[in-house]
C-alpha cells in the first residue's frame, strides 16, 4: 500500500500539468502557403470563405482563429489590405483602432463590447498572394494573439 500513493501522487502530478494536455498545434494551407500556431482548445469548424483559402477555428469561449490565404488583384496589396479594412468597417461593424501598412506586410485592430479583433497579413510569391490571420477573442491575453501573429509564415503554396 505506501508504494501505491507515491504512485498515485506522481501520476496525478503529470496529469495537472497544463502544458503536456494543452499544447500548441500548426495549420499550413498547401494552396495560398499560409502557415500559423494554433493555440490549445481551439478546434478546426470549417473552410474560410472559399473552397483551398484556409481553415476557421473555434475554441470554447467563442474566439474565432481564421488562417487563410488569398490571390492579390493586380499585385497591389496597399489596396488589397484597405479594401479589406474597409469590408471589416462596413459588414462586420469592426471600429478600426489601428493600422500598420508596409510594402510587405499589414496589421490592423479594434475592439467593441469587450471583444478585440487582430489581423496580420503577409504579402507572398512576388505580391501575388497574401497570407493572413484573423483573430477575434474576449478574455484572453494579448500574448496568445502575440504568438499567433508572430507564427504566421509562408510555406509551400501551390498558387505560387
Amino acid at each position: 500500500m505506501p508504494k501505491i500513493i507515491p504512485l498515485f501522487l506522481i501520476i496525478l502530478a503529470f496529469a495537472a500539468r497544463p502544458g503536456l494536455a494543452q499544447e500548441w498545434g500548426s495549420y499550413h494551407n498547401p494552396v495560398y502557403g499560409a502557415v500559423a500556431d494554433v493555440p490549445p482548445g481551439f478546434e478546426p469548424v470549417g473552410p474560410v470563405t472559399i473552397e483551398g483559402a484556409g481553415q476557421l477555428f473555434r475554441d470554447r469561449s467563442g474566439a474565432l482563429l481564421s488562417i487563410y490565404g488569398a490571390p492579390i488583384p493586380n499585385g497591389d496589396f496597399s489596396a488589397f489590405v484597405t479594401q479589406t479594412i474597409a469590408a471589416d468597417v462596413s459588414l462586420k461593424t469592426w471600429p478600426i483602432g489601428g493600422q500598420t501598412i508596409t510594402p510587405d506586410w499589414a496589421e490592423f485592430w479594434g475592439g467593441r463590447n469587450g471583444r478585440t479583433v487582430r489581423v496580420r497579413m503577409e504579402a507572398t510569391c512576388n505580391g501575388t498572394l497574401v497570407i493572413a490571420t484573423r483573430f477575434e477573442y474576449s478574455g484572453l491575453s494579448s500574448s496568445t494573439a502575440d504568438r499567433v501573429e508572430r507564427s504566421l509564415t509562408a510555406g509551400p503554396a501551390s498558387a505560387c
